[in-house]
C-alpha cells in the first residue's frame, strides 16, 4: 500500500511530470528529424545517385583503414594475399560498382598504402586528384590535358584479350614521396582513341609500340599515343609506403583491379 500511495505521489508531482513532458517532446523531435534526415537521403540517392558515388570516391585516401573504404563504396567482393613475397601480410581489396572498380593494397595493420581507381561507364567519370589539374575528370580527360611535367616512368604491354598502359609521377618532399599513376586498365569503357589533330589522324596502338625495335622511334610513337588516349584508371601510393612497395607498383602491370576476376562477381 505505501508503494502504491509512494507512486500516486509521484505521479501527482507537477516536475516529474514537466520531465515526462520534456521528455516526450524531445523523443518526438529527434524521431523527425532523423526520420526527415533519411527522407533527405533517400531523395538525393535515387534523383542524384552518381553525385553520392563521386563523393565518396573523392574521399578515398592512402592511410585510411580498410574499414573507412567499406564505409564509403561498400564491401569489397575479393579479398586476397597480395602477390609479392616481399610483403607476405599485405592484402589487397577488390571492389566491384556497376560504375567503377577500386582496388586497394593494405599492409598488416589494415591502413592502405594503395588505391586505384577505375571507371567502368563512359558516364561515369569521378574527378582525377588535383595533381593532374583542376577539373579533369576519369574516362574524358586525355593524357595530353594533364598538366604537371613529364611522367617519371611508363608501362605498357598487351595479352591475347587486354590491353594495358600507365604512368608514374612522383609528388612530396625529400624522403616522402607520394606517388600517382594514371592510364588504362582493362575494363568496359574508355579504349584507346583517335586524335584527328595528330599526325593526320595516325595512332600507333599498344602492340605496335611494344613490338618496335627502333629506340627514337619507340619513343616518337609512344607520344604521339600518349596525346590520343583517354584514361580510365588513376592510382595513388601512400607518401609512407617503403620505396620497395612503391617500386613494386609502378612496375607492375596490375594497377587497377583483375578485370576477368571482378567481371565474374
Amino acid at each position: 500500500m505505501k508503494l502504491e500511495q509512494g507512486m500516486e505521489k509521484i505521479r501527482k508531482n507537477k516536475w516529474f511530470n514537466l520531465i515526462i513532458a520534456v521528455a516526450a517532446v524531445l523523443t518526438f523531435f529527434s524521431t523527425q528529424i532523423s526520420t526527415v534526415k533519411d527522407i533527405k537521403n533517400f531523395v538525393i540517392n535515387s534523383i542524384f545517385p552518381d553525385k553520392i558515388l563521386y563523393e565518396n570516391i573523392d574521399k578515398l585516401n592512402t592511410g585510411a583503414q580498410v574499414a573507412y573504404f567499406d564505409k564509403l563504396i561498400g564491401k569489397p567482393v575479393m579479398i586476397k594475399p597480395w602477390l609479392n613475397k616481399q610483403f607476405p601480410k599485405y592484402k589487397e581489396y577488390d571492389y566491384v560498382n556497376d560504375d567503377f572498380f577500386v582496388k586497394s593494397i593494405a599492409d598488416e595493420t589494415n591502413t592502405v598504402l594503395y588505391y586505384a581507381v577505375t571507371t567502368r561507364k563512359d558516364g561515369f567519370n569521378p574527378k582525377l586528384p588535383l595533381v593532374f589539374g583542376e577539373n579533369l575528370k576519369l574516362g574524358k580527360t586525355k593524357i595530353s590535358d594533364i598538366n604537371t611535367a613529364q611522367p617519371e616512368s611508363i608501362m605498357l604491354d598487351y595479352s591475347a584479350k587486354f590491353l594495358y598502359y600507365h604512368e608514374n609521377y612522383d609528388y612530396g618532399g625529400v624522403g616522402s614521396y607520394r606517388y600517382y599513376l594514371i592510364g588504362y586498365s582493362p575494363s568496359e569503357c574508355c579504349e584507346e582513341v583517335t586524335d584527328s589533330n595528330n599526325n593526320n589522324d595516325i595512332n600507333y596502338s599498344i602492340p605496335e609500340i611494344v613490338m618496335e625495335k627502333d629506340k627514337d622511334e619507340k619513343e616518337r610513337k609512344t607520344q604521339a599515343f600518349r596525346r590520343s588516349l583517354v584514361p580510365n584508371t588513376y592510382g595513388v601510393i601512400s607518401e609512407k609506403a617503403s620505396s620497395e612497395f612503391s617500386e613494386q607498383i609502378k612496375k607492375r602491370y596490375d594497377m587497377g583491379v583483375d578485370y576477368s576476376e571482378a567481371v565474374t562477381f
